[in-house]
């Protein structure tokens, strides 16, 4: 019943009855001021995220007037630190639409238990899976540029980043996007494979989406090296596909401590 519950004439038999619901996450953006602190937007629903960019860029694009596109020109999206999501009210909807077929027999999958057979639940969670890739790139990263070009903007996006609790395709999501990011760290000057992979899935969607640049955030979590030491980083990067740079802040004045 629409009040939560069951009436049921129970066929003879053991049954175990499943309660499944959705619920926030919890997740609020960071780092943020206080009065930039929030809970993080529904990335799996194209309606939340219009309502977010109308509630938070529009504001700015009231007041910039016609710089709004001219002295603003780019949104950038750093990599997704939001934590797990894998639900939205328009889910069921969403997979009926992508996938051809009512999940709602299948979702127990989701909570470990076996639909019929082991193989069509593991079909079952692929296509799950698939659907919130397809979700996340589309209603995400889709919406948000989509938005932003009607207003003479682009995007730049770390699409989705790096060490990732969501299902998502990286390539789709960086097609999606204006100006396709990476990353790349220097705080132990070795690139390491999950960097490795996100610069080159970022050079690859330039390439497969007739894109021209190819941006990285840059020289993240340091603080102590010279452009001595960064320069091989950077060629190291360059010779991967990065052709922008998005230095991730730099003090402009060298320490001044005594000994």
């Amino acid at each position: 019943a629409t009040d939560g519950s069951l009436q049921w004439d129970v066929p003879a038999g053991k049954w175990t009855i499943l309660r499944m619901g959705y619920s926030l996450t919890g997740a609020k953006n960071r780092p943020a001021t206080p009065a930039g602190l929030g809970y993080e937007v529904d990335k799996l629903s194209r309606k939340h995220v219009e309502a977010y960019y109308h509630d938070y860029l529009y504001p700015i694009a009231k007041s910039l007037g016609p710089l709004f596109g001219k002295s603003l020109r780019y949104v950038l999206m750093d990599s997704y630190e939001a934590g797990m999501q894998n639900w939205t009210d328009e889910m069921i909807g969403e997979f009926r639409k992508r996938r051809g077929y009512d999940p709602s027999p299948y979702l127990p999958a989701l909570a470990g238990r076996v639909v019929e057979s082991a193989d069509v639940s593991d079909r079952f969670l692929w296509d799950f899976r698939r659907t919130l890739a397809d979700m996340f790139a589309d209603c995400h990263y889709g919406t948000m540029t989509e938005l932003l070009q009607k207003r003479g903007l682009g995007t730049y996006a770390e699409a989705a980043g790096v060490s990732l609790e969501v299902p998502e395709d990286t390539l789709l999501n960086k097609s999606k996007v204006s100006i396709p990011m990476g990353e790349f760290w220097v705080r132990d000057l070795h690139p390491t494979l999950m960097y490795y992979q996100d610069v080159r899935g970022a050079a690859s969607a330039s390439h497969v989406y007739g894109k021209i640049l190819v941006a990285a955030e840059s020289f993240t979590g340091g603080g102590y090296e010279k452009p001595y030491t960064l320069k091989k980083v950077g060629d190291y990067w360059f010779a991967q596909g990065v052709n922008r740079l998005v230095f991730h802040t730099s003090a402009h004045q060298p320490l001044d401590t005594k000994p």
